[in-house]
């Protein structure tokens, strides 16, 4: 079998927040950031550059980071690479900043016997403005989950409830507000109700 041999050419560790400069086609460069995420300044990242032949910069994902050159370099003069962030996410528990794109893939979440199965969502009250239709939070003020219909944050809460009680219910079991359709079986009637918004009405009464 034939042996192969693989040079790493121009190998270099730059300077924390620097970029490589005349980095040479299958090139490798390996620098160090921090105070790119503003929530976490102090988090560092590891980069990896390789170098591509061309005079085009850009990361793992396309984005153009030609602006981005080193000391005494011009736009023109400029090598190309490809950037590479090295961060891993630990199977044992990590976290993540930014946005994570799962394209043509579902999201599954399991919970060992042990654990706490849970999804929790992000909290806030403000009027954030998301940029995709069916996003969704929870809301602290209202204590609601909502979606971002593309215009507007909508409250999830269009189930119905079934109440069953001698006195007619102010409130849902869990103490909110009644809402228009729930229902309310007088067991010593016996008789069935529905609430319109306003009061509770018979069903008998619309025969």
């Amino acid at each position: 079998m034939a042996t192969q041999v693989v040079n790493l050419l121009h190998y270099r560790s730059l300077n924390p927040g620097q970029v490589p400069a005349n980095l040479e086609f299958g090139g490798f460069a390996v620098n160090t950031y921090s105070g790119i995420n503003p929530t976490l300044p102090t988090l560092r990242e590891v980069y990896l550059f390789v170098g591509t032949g061309g005079n085009e910069r850009v990361d793992e994902q396309g984005v153009d980071l030609s602006p981005i050159i080193a000391p005494g370099e011009t736009l023109v003069s400029q090598k190309g690479w490809i950037r590479y962030n090295l961060r891993s996410v630990k199977n044992s528990g990590d976290s993540m900043t930014g946005d994570l794109v799962l394209t043509g893939a579902r999201a599954r979440f399991e919970v060992g016997a042990t654990g706490t199965a849970e999804l929790i969502l992000p909290d806030e009250n403000t009027a954030v403005t998301p940029t995709i239709a069916g996003s969704i939070r929870y809301q602290t003020t209202t204590s609601k989950i909502q979606v971002w219909n593309g215009t507007a944050w909508v409250e999830v809460d269009n189930y119905k409830e079934f109440l069953q009680a001698t006195l007619s219910p102010s409130v849902r079991a869990n103490g909110d507000a009644l809402v228009a359709g729930d229902q309310w079986y007088n067991s010593a009637g016996p008789s069935l109700y529905f609430w319109s918004g306003s009061a509770w009405v018979s069903f008998a009464s619309l025969i």
